[in-house]
């Protein structure tokens, strides 16, 4: 939804408002009936961020997000991962959610949410990689685009039913392990040359992931990138730590010469905007930039808590606007994915009946896993699951690829990201338990009759006459790529009031089968025409997501 009216909000009725929103709604393009190409598609999303990212801090930190190598601040996902082991550390019953557990097994993940799980936190200790699983072959493309080489978290790396890993993602993971048990960071490097093979750089050796022991002619290797948590040698980003870091220094000078990695002409063009749009100007911004480069979402867990009060002081909101934060660089991140592209191929028109069932196929094949996997005869997929604990983290379309699995809320922002690539008008919903009804992040198109959730298109058909007899609690919605949620103190949101009045008017319509409420600041449930009201009427307050500003050092 696209508006740009500055009307004030003190001069509309309730009954005004709806009436200005027929005005203010903006009519979206209908898919092209053109030859659909992926490739252009997939550089169309990309160039869309680097051009929002100056004025759309989402959209900026949605490249962090994504976790590309092609940012000016590397070193931000080491700090990262190295924030995951910490946290899940400390987390009482953790290593049972680790490797063997059932991803779609609620009750394990609720008990370590809720705290009642006991037995040992999760160790890198315990994590001692097969070498047979550790190669590039078949995961590294050397035709593939610096712009899409990425490092995916260690949470995300630790879990999957296919434990294979390139050798630039086991460098990464055998540094956050060294440096989990307390190796110096001043010793130990990631090391990745320009064809994207990995190698850990530790005590002035270079060691290969794969055999753990020193190569024998480091000077064969053309270094791309190297770093730690602290410093980086990237010459493509035009950073050079190394006076500052004679350890970096040595390291750098162990290895051999070479050319930056082979870049496209656009893709020259694009590296040299993200050198200044990721660049990150304060302590906050780099804090900020680990903490959506792991999603880690679930505030109710005190090591995450903790984590995010470094970003964000006021502890009364602090989880809306960690989901908040969080959700719109994951859905930016889903925009910059080559394999949303690929979905949004499968989008044919305008019609959702046309691509919903083809699709979803599509999607579960690549999202979901058998409901019951020792059962050969039981095709039924699904794509729902948690990893490491209940609702912890909201995570990317590459991830929910590489895990088959994922919380509701990061299965919804995927779709989002496809369906806005096909311009098809869409709105996130989430709704918390009311009456016994559990809590679901839902998709919504085709005036509401379409609904995507957990990798499942549903079709209310026209000739159903929707009854509003069902209540259900709106906690969230996005619109537009703008997140926007109701807490206790008042509605955090990057709209202005307009904007926002426009579209909760429009959920009401939207979803006709529903009584739609809302948590009020007194924390009662209360029916969304009256926050309309409220809102109206400057009862409520509009508290802007804070993002920081460049520059800024608080």
């Amino acid at each position: 939804m696209n508006q740009t009216a500055t009307t004030s909000v003190r001069s509309l009725s309730c009954t005004t408002m709806m009436l200005a929103v027929v005005c203010i709604v903006g009519v979206l393009t209908p898919p092209s009936t053109q030859a659909f190409n992926v490739d252009s598609c997939h550089w169309a999303q990309w160039d869309t961020v680097i051009a929002l990212s100056p004025e759309r801090p989402a959209a900026r930190f949605g490249i962090y997000a994504y976790r590309s190598l092609a940012v000016a601040h590397p070193e931000v996902y080491l700090q990262s991962d190295s924030l995951f082991a910490d946290i899940i550390g400390r987390i009482p019953g953790s290593r049972s959610t680790w490797r063997g557990a059932d991803m779609r097994n609620v009750e394990i993940f609720r008990r370590v949410w809720s705290g009642e799980a006991r037995g040992p936190s999760f160790s890198f200790r315990d994590w001692a990689p097969i070498s047979d699983s550790i190669g590039d072959e078949g995961l590294v493309d050397p035709n593939q685009s610096w712009l899409d080489r990425r490092l995916p978290s260690a949470a995300v790396l630790l879990h999957g039913p296919v434990q294979r890993l390139s050798t630039a993602e086991a460098a990464m993971l055998r540094y956050t392990q060294y440096r989990a048990v307390e190796v110096p960071a001043e010793s130990l490097y990631v090391v990745i040359d320009t064809a994207g093979h990995g190698y850990l750089a530790k005590n002035s050796e270079i060691v290969s992931v794969k055999t753990r022991h020193a190569v024998d002619d480091p000077t064969a290797i053309a270094p791309a990138l190297v770093f730690n948590e602290h410093d980086a040698y990237y010459p493509l980003f035009e950073r050079d730590d190394r006076e500052r870091s004679p350890s970096l220094k040595r390291i750098a000078a162990l290895l051999g010469a070479g050319p930056s990695p082979a870049l496209t002409e656009p893709d020259t063009g694009r590296v040299a905007q993200l050198r200044k749009i990721t660049a990150l100007h304060s302590e906050r911004e780099k804090a900020l930039a680990a903490r959506v480069a792991l999603g880690a979402v679930d505030v109710s867990l005190d090591p995450i808590a903790e984590a995010w009060r470094t970003v964000i002081s006021d502890s009364a909101v602090l989880a809306t606007y960690v989901d908040g934060m969080v959700r719109t660089t994951v859905y930016w991140a889903n925009r910059l994915s080559k394999q949303t592209a690929e979905f949004a191929a499968l989008i044919t028109g305008p019609d959702l009946a046309d691509f919903a069932p083809t699709l979803e196929d599509a999607y579960l094949e690549l999202c979901g896993r058998l409901v019951d996997p020792t059962d050969s005869t039981n095709t039924e997929l699904e794509a729902g699951g948690f990893i490491w604990s209940f609702e912890m983290m909201n995570l990317t379309l590459d991830d929910l690829i590489r895990l088959r699995t994922g919380q509701p809320s990061s299965q919804a922002l995927a779709m989002a990201a496809i369906l806005d690539c096909r311009n098809i008008e869409n709105t996130l919903v989430e709704f918390a338990n009311v009456a016994d009804r559990p809590a679901r992040n839902w998709v919504l198109a085709g005036h509401g009759r379409w609904q995507f959730n957990l990798g499942r298109w549903t079709h209310v058909p026209d000739s159903v006459l929707m009854r509003r007899d069902i209540s259900i609690g709106l906690e969230s919605y996005m619109i537009d790529s703008r997140y926007t949620g109701l807490a206790a103190t008042g509605v955090i949101t990057e709209a202005d009031e307009l904007t926002t009045l426009g579209e909760l008017s429009d959920l009401v319509t939207l979803l006709p089968a529903f009584f739609l409420h809302v948590p009020s600041p007194q924390g009662r449930l209360r029916d969304i025409d009256y926050l309309i009201f409220d809102l109206t009427n400057e009862e409520i307050d509009l508290v802007r997501l804070p993002w920081p500003q460049f520059g800024d050092d608080t």
